[in-house]
């Protein structure tokens, strides 16, 4: 009995391979992550987890997920992140965020836009795109 005791002892633990190393190198089962059933070790799962920025060259190796950012459902580095748009344009003459007053005038091409700061009026059209003037200035049952 005492020989059988000592044999298992020095008995390896079953190991297993990354399918990205394949035969080169074993691991032992802690030492390997399972991802949709299939075995890899630390490495490799950094590399295959890691997204490419849009603009950065073909040779970077990638970001981890948390330091990117997306834009229209394009993946961007923080380097290379682009500013958002503003949504709401800022008055020409006073710079002031509260433009935008608009005045149905039972067309888009005629709606104008006021400043609420400084008065300032303006056509719409020359601020906004057409479908946004519509949707905001037009009366409930005009804007389909």
């Amino acid at each position: 009995m005492p020989q059988l005791l000592d044999r298992r002892l020095t008995l390896r633990r079953p190991s297993s391979r990354c399918v990205e190393c394949g035969e080169s190198r074993a691991y032992r089962r802690d030492e390997l992550h399972s991802r949709r059933g299939t075995f890899y070790c630390q490495y490799h799962l950094d590399k295959i987890t890691r997204v490419r920025c849009f603009t950065c060259p073909a040779a970077h190796e990638g970001w981890h997920k948390a330091d990117t950012r997306r834009r229209k459902g394009v993946a961007y580095c923080l380097e290379h992140l682009p500013p958002k748009a503003d949504i709401w344009p800022c008055c020409p003459k006073c710079g002031g965020k509260e433009f935008g007053q608009f005045a149905w005038k039972g067309s888009v091409e005629k709606t104008t836009i006021t400043c609420e700061k400084c008065g300032f009026k303006d056509l719409a059209v020359n601020h906004f795109d057409d479908l946004t003037v519509k949707v905001i200035a037009s009366p409930v049952g005009e804007a389909k």
